[in-house]
């Protein structure tokens, strides 16, 4: 009966650990996810907060939103060449730090990736 239940056991692990083999997301899946969490915040921290002119409503809204969307392609280049990526079979570690010039502020995220998701854990702006 031990050994029944230490073999489940055994087999139970490998099968996770192949499952998370599996599924640990490559570097563009990452791209795309922290593309899509910039365009986020940008749009809902700068865009939204934008306050309306007179006699032009929310056209500065909305510009805001258009050009956040149409920067997406430089997003991916800036991320790309701002991240480093610890991989770990079963996980990976992405490190972002996003330092555009010296009197912008610089901000760093990092996010574990495993079963085909992500998780940010840590952020940070200087």
């Amino acid at each position: 009966m031990k050994q029944i239940s230490l073999m489940l056991g055994l087999a139970s692990l490998v099968g996770l650990g192949a499952a998370m083999a599996m599924t640990n997301p490559d570097s563009s899946a990452y791209e795309k996810y922290a593309i899509d969490q910039a365009t986020k915040q940008f749009k809902e921290n700068i865009c939204q907060k934008t306050q309306p002119v007179p006699l032009m409503g929310d056209l500065l809204q909305q510009q805001c939103i258009t050009l956040v969307e149409s920067s997406r392609p430089q997003m991916r280049n800036l991320i790309s060449a701002s991240t480093q990526r610890q991989d770990y079979f079963f996980f990976s570690i992405y490190q972002t730090r996003i330092a555009i010039a010296s009197f912008i502020p610089s901000y760093s995220f990092t996010t574990i990736g495993a079963f085909q998701s992500f998780y940010t854990y840590q952020v940070g702006g200087q």
